[in-house]
C-alpha cells in the first residue's frame, strides 16, 4: 500500500494496522514488493529450468533411439556377413577338397 491510500477502517475490522505512521509502512511495503519480484523471479527460473529439462530429455531420447537402430543394424550386417563368410568358406573348400581328391588319386596303372 502506498503512502497516499490510506484505507478507512471498516467497523468489522481491526484498527490497529491503520493507526499505524506511514514512514513505517512504507519501508515494510518496501520489502514486501522485493519479496514479491524476488518470488517471481524464482518462479520464472524454474518454469524455464523445466522447459529446458524437457528439450534435453527430448533430445537425448530421440538420441538414444538412434544409437539402439544403428546398434541393430550393426549387428545385423555383422551376423550378415559372418553367414556369408561361412557359407563361401563351405563351398570354397568342398571345390578345392573334391578337386583336391580328383587329381591326386593315381590311375591305376597296367602292369
Amino acid at each position: 500500500m502506498s503512502p497516499e491510500m490510506v484505507r478507512s477502517p471498516s467497523p468489522t475490522c481491526f484498527t490497529l494496522p491503520y493507526k499505524m505512521n506511514l514512514d513505517v509502512v512504507a519501508p515494510i511495503e518496501r520489502e514486501i514488493r522485493q519479496l514479491a519480484a524476488g518470488l517471481t523471479s524464482v518462479k520464472d527460473e524454474q518454469e524455464y529450468i523445466v522447459v529446458r529439462e524437457r528439450t534435453h530429455r527430448n533430445t537425448a531420447e530421440s538420441t538414444n533411439a538412434r544409437v539402439k537402430y544403428w546398434s541393430v543394424l550393426q549387428a545385423i550386417v555383422l551376423f550378415s556377413v559372418v553367414a556369408w563368410q561361412v557359407y563361401y568358406l563351405k563351398v570354397s573348400s568342398s571345390v578345392s577338397f573334391s578337386r583336391l581328391m580328383l587329381t591326386s588319386v593315381p590311375s591305376p596303372s597296367l602292369k
